[in-house]
């Protein structure tokens, strides 16, 4: 999971949505990436963990799908939509991220892939 403050919203590759999900059909929305140009045309509502700030606070979200064609390390992008709903505060100073009291260092993106990407969602 990536928290991008340069994202106006959020989004999660299909591969990482599971088989039984509703997703919700949306406008067309166009995102603008170091990949290139994508378009997103449905929605999934899920329930997300950010383990290193809450370890059993379940975070409603609304999460654009992105196409299997596009190529991306992260499964989940935290855009400014949910940092800004939540109050999650980035610090660039300090290298931290900061919600509801707790601190978490940045992590590069080898530390991220030690991650179960099943128990972020």
């Amino acid at each position: 999971m990536l928290v991008d403050i340069g994202s106006s919203s959020s989004i999660i590759l299909t591969h990482t949505i599971p088989k039984d999900a509703i997703l919700k059909q949306i406008s067309k929305s166009l995102w603008n990436t170091l990949a290139g140009t994508i378009s997103t045309y449905s929605a999934f509502d899920r329930f997300i963990y950010i383990p290193e700030l809450q370890k059993n606070m379940k975070i409603n979200t609304k999460l654009h799908v992105v196409p299997k064609n596009v190529n991306c390390p992260y499964d989940i992008i935290l855009g400014l939509d949910i940092l800004c709903e939540l109050g999650i505060k980035i610090d660039c100073l300090k290298d931290t991220i900061e919600w509801n009291g707790a601190t978490t260092k940045f992590k590069s993106l080898h530390e991220l892939k030690l991650y179960n990407r099943e128990s972020l969602l």
